[in-house]
């Protein structure tokens, strides 16, 4: 493996900072001072370049560890709150309403679920392209994985964004299903909801 670091070693590794991410509230990658500078922990970037084109280990570094920091999240969440309103109207109520077109009432749950999603699918940009850590501050990490897909239109994780977004709805039996039991398919983000994110 690279660097001669077992698989099991990394995902010990991933847990424990899993564990200090959660008894720091959130905060394990905040600015810290240094000889009375204000220095920005290089860990996070070191543990991207560790993960980078291994799945398995981008993955337990996305869930265990970066998907728990509010440092990494709190600035994508304050921009995707302000563009909520036109994102939602920009899905459609085909998508967000109910029977009737009308918005669904559970807006915060809703708020909450796709605003998760859209942090793992980011976190896995950002860990998978370098320059993403181009700032000087970790919160701007997410921001700068949204930018990178605004300026590549054939990137993979903009499909991979809509898909993760995606609605749960049921539909009438068929001969695939036993009577009486509806099924399930989910439908992506539609794609002018993730267009008011990207412009």
């Amino acid at each position: 493996s690279r660097l001669g670091i077992s698989e099991p070693s990394i995902g010990a590794l991933l847990s424990f900072l899993g564990q200090l991410e959660y008894r720091c509230a959130g905060r394990l990658w905040a600015r810290f001072r240094r000889d009375g500078e204000s220095v920005t922990p290089q860990a996070p970037q070191h543990l991207c370049a560790l993960a980078r084109g291994v799945p398995a280990r981008v993955d337990g570094l996305v869930t265990k560890v970066f998907a728990h920091s509010v440092i990494l999240r709190e600035p994508f969440r304050v921009f995707f709150s302000r563009e909520f309103d036109t994102y939602v109207k920009a899905a459609g109520p085909c998508y967000f309403g109910d029977n009737n077109g009308e918005i669904c009432d559970n807006k915060a749950q809703m708020k909450l679920d796709h605003l998760l999603a859209m942090c793992g699918e980011l976190l896995r940009v950002a860990i998978e392209v370098d320059s993403c850590f181009g700032s000087d501050h970790l919160s701007d990490l997410l921001l700068l994985a949204l930018s990178q897909l605004a300026h590549d239109e054939a990137h993979p994780a903009r499909e991979r964004l809509c898909a993760a977004c995606f609605l749960t709805e049921q539909f009438a039996p068929s001969s695939s299903f036993p009577p009486g039991r509806p099924g399930l398919r989910r439908r992506s983000l539609p794609e002018p909801a993730l267009r008011v994110l990207l412009d």
